[in-house]
C-alpha cells in the first residue's frame, strides 16, 4: 500500500475486473460492510475506483517528471508501474455507465418511486452529471496526451450529455456545450477559430483535439444538439442564430 516496489502490483486489468463486477452486481452504492474509509472519493463504487486510479496515476506521473532516465532501473520500473494503472476506455465507460444507471434509479425514486423527493438524495442527484463530465474530461485529456486507449466514442459522449440533461446542477449547460464542441472538433466538424460551434470558448478546444482520423464516429446527432438547446432554454440563455446554425 505504501509503495509500488513489490512483485505483482495491480494493473488496469485488475481494476477493470473489479469495476465490471460492481457494475454487473447493479450495486450503485457500497454496502456498509465494505465501504472504504481511507480511499473514499465518491459514493458510487465504480466512480470511486476510477477516482482512486486517476489519483495514483497522476501522483505517480507528477513525481517522475523531473526524474533522470539514466538513474538506473528503479525509476524506469516505477514509471512502468504507473503506466500500468492508467485508466482506459473500459475503465471510464464502466464508471460513467454506472453513474448514469444510478442517476436513472434516483430519478425514479425522487419522482414518486419513493418518499424521499427532497433532501440529500436530491442534492446528490444534481451532481451526478457533473461527476460524469469530470470523468469524460479526464478521458479526453489522457487521449490528448497520446493515449489512444482512452478515446471516448459516441456512446460515451451520449451518456454524459444525457446525464447533464437530466440533472439540474448549475453549470450543466456549459458542460454539455463544452462536450458538444469537443465532439465537433474530434469529428472535424468544428470551426478553426478559438471559439466553439456553440459560440463559447471551451476548455477542450485545443487544436490537438481535432483529428481527421479520430478512432470513432463522434459526429453529434440531433439528440445531442437538442439536449444542449434544452439546457440553454432552462437556464434562460438567449438562443442566438449562430448557436442554432
Amino acid at each position: 500500500e505504501e509503495e509500488y516496489h513489490h512483485s505483482n502490483p495491480p494493473g488496469v486489468e485488475t481494476y477493470n475486473s473489479i469495476l465490471t463486477a460492481w457494475k454487473a452486481s447493479e450495486s450503485v452504492r457500497y454496502p456498509p460492510s465494505c465501504e472504504p474509509e481511507e480511499y473514499f472519493h465518491h459514493p458510487n463504487p465504480c466512480s470511486n475506483l476510477l477516482c482512486e486510479m486517476l489519483e495514483r496515476y497522476n501522483n505517480g506521473n507528477g513525481s517522475e517528471v523531473n526524474d533522470n532516465d539514466n538513474n538506473g532501473g528503479g525509476d524506469g520500473d516505477e514509471r512502468s508501474v504507473v503506466q500500468r494503472i492508467r485508466p482506459d476506455f473500459l475503465t471510464f465507460n464502466t464508471a460513467i455507465s454506472s453513474l448514469a444507471k444510478e442517476q436513472s434509479d434516483l430519478s425514479w425514486s425522487l419522482n414518486g418511486g419513493a418518499k424521499n423527493g427532497s433532501g440529500s438524495g436530491n442534492e446528490y442527484y444534481r451532481t451526478i452529471g457533473k461527476q460524469c463530465h469530470r470523468h469524460l474530461t479526464s478521458m479526453l485529456q489522457l487521449h490528448e496526451e497520446g493515449h489512444e486507449r482512452c478515446a471516448p466514442d459516441l456512446i460515451t459522449f451520449s451518456t454524459v450529455i444525457n446525464a447533464l440533461g437530466r440533472g439540474k446542477d448549475r453549470g450543466d449547460e456549459g458542460r454539455a456545450r463544452e462536450l458538444l464542441d469537443a465532439m465537433l472538433r474530434l469529428s472535424g466538424e468544428g470551426d478553426v477559430g478559438g471559439r466553439g460551434a456553440t459560440g463559447d470558448a471551451s476548455r477542450l478546444d485545443s487544436d490537438s483535439l481535432r483529428s481527421a482520423e479520430y478512432e470513432y464516429d463522434v459526429v453529434p446527432r440531433n439528440k445531442h444538439f437538442n439536449v444542449v438547446l434544452a439546457l440553454m432554454a432552462r437556464s434562460n440563455r438567449r438562443l442566438d442564430i449562430d448557436t442554432l446554425q
